[in-house]
């Protein structure tokens, strides 16, 4: 997941609401009950702090697992921690602060909507992203950059880069600034932040 303020987190819906079907091809459906944010985790060191989300974890209203095919343009969800984690001034970062996407006090980082006649701008664009590898037991996190590819009207984009879990931010440095511009979803799969996902959040 990604901070948008100093107590939200963006992620993908999956890893909160989800559903498979069983052996007998009937669907199990699944829910988060509690999930701990841990930025910047290193194996057992928590270097920038933790927090545990609000039980109203909400996921894009459109949302709906229990399908063949879901609709990737609605895997997002909004978490509420119950600790601003964004204006936390940890040790490790010397008495700054945290900050997040969009700060206003922490400049250089935006969310970026990246309308339909901007596509462009992004097609073949080194896209960058962040995240934790499959393995249980490597809990560090890695960072990765690749080409932004597959670019087109619709919600999804790919990138040339390491497909990190569910929910790991993709940005692209413009100018100077990083502009978060979608969420890893799975499998090189991006989903863009369009307008109407930055309107629901």
């Amino acid at each position: 997941g990604v901070l948008i303020s100093p107590r939200h987190v963006l992620t993908a819906a999956h890893l909160i609401k989800g559903a498979r079907k069983d052996d007998r091809n009937l669907w199990v459906s699944y829910e988060a009950t509690k999930v701990r944010v841990l930025p910047g985790r290193s194996d057992q060191d928590t270097p920038l702090g933790a927090a545990f989300a609000k039980l109203n974890m909400k996921v894009a209203s459109r949302w709906h697992p229990k399908t063949a095919k879901p609709n990737l343009q609605e895997d997002y969800a909004l978490l509420e921690l119950d600790t601003a984690l964004g204006d936390a001034k940890p040790k490790a970062l010397a008495g700054k602060k945290l900050c997040y996407w969009g700060s206003r006090e922490c400049p250089g980082a935006a969310v970026r909507a990246v309308s339909s006649n901007e596509l462009d701008q992004l097609q073949g664009n080194g896209g960058i992203t962040a995240g934790y590898d499959h393995d249980p037991n490597n809990k560090r996190q890695y960072t990765s950059r690749g080409g932004i590819t597959h670019v087109n009207p619709g919600p999804t984009m790919r990138i040339a880069a390491h497909p990190w879990g569910g929910g790991s931010p993709v940005w692209i440095n413009k100018g100077g600034e990083y502009q978060l511009v979608g969420l890893m979803l799975a499998s090189n799969v991006v989903l863009r932040i369009t307008q109407r996902l930055c309107d629901e959040v």
